[in-house]
Order: structure tokens, then sequence, then C-alpha cells
């Protein structure tokens, strides 16, 4: 594909990977067919896109959920009783995106993947860090203990 750019809806290319893109470990032939948005483009000639999670394949899909649970579980045991109490249920929502790096050579246009179906999660905002997470927690009891 000789152009390409941010936003774009692209898929990769199905092949079989060389032995030096083996070697390096720059190219895996189960990504074919995955189809994403373009997050960012770099000099190199790669680009990154997010996976759309709709598409996954059983096994990887089974796999991220599972480590995204593991994640999500590992946050809320890391709060007090308290502090899981006051979060919202956007704040609870542990979605990691699915990104892959690839040769701009290696996608091609997609057209049917459809932006509708793709999940909130997939464009995130700002996600308070552990450390900023407790710093308001602590101004917050601060705050109610005057």
């Amino acid at each position: 594909m000789a152009s390409v750019k941010v936003g774009d809806t692209v898929r990769i290319k199905k092949r079989e990977a060389d032995p030096m893109e083996i070697e390096s470990s720059t190219f895996f032939p189960h990504y074919g067919g995955l189809e994403g948005e373009v997050t960012r483009l770099f000099d190199n000639g790669e680009v990154a896109i997010r996976i759309n999670r709709d598409l996954l394949p059983e096994g990887i899909s089974k796999m991220h959920k599972h480590i995204e649970g593991r994640i999500k579980t590992k946050f809320m045991d890391s709060l007090s009783e308290e502090g899981r109490k006051r979060l919202t249920p956007e704040e609870k929502a542990i979605n990691l995106s699915f990104q892959v790096l690839v040769k701009v050579d290696d996608v091609e246009g997609a057209k049917s993947t459809p932006k509708a179906a793709a999940k909130p999660a997939d464009n995130p905002e700002h996600r308070k860090t552990a450390e900023e997470l407790d710093a308001a927690e602590a101004e917050y009891l601060e705050n109610r203990k005057k």
C-alpha cells in the first residue's frame, strides 16, 4: 500500500514470513488477515495498527481477555475497600488495546471493519496511574478529615 495515514482502516496481508523476519521477529504470519486502525506511522516504513478486538481469532481473543482480567484483579486488589467503592464503572473497566507493528508494505486497505462497531475502549482517554490514584485518594481523605 503506497499511502497510509493515521486513522485509516487496514488489513494485514496474509503471507509467510521469510527466514530473516523469523529470526528478527519482524513479521508474524498469524497476524495475517487482522484488521484495525492505523495509530502511528514511523519514518522507517513501519506502521502501528490497533486491531479491532471483535475480529481477533478465538485463541488470541481468549488470551487477551485473560490478561485484561488479571490486570483488573491486580489493580482492584491494590486499592483499599474505600477506594474500590468510590470508583465509577468506567474507572473499574480495564480495556487493553491490541496493537501490532508491521511494515507499511504488509498492509492493505480494508472496508469490512465497521467504525460503528469499535468499542469505547478503542479510543481510550487518559487513565490515571496508580500514583495519581493514590494521591487523589490521600487528598480526598485529607479533605474529609477537615
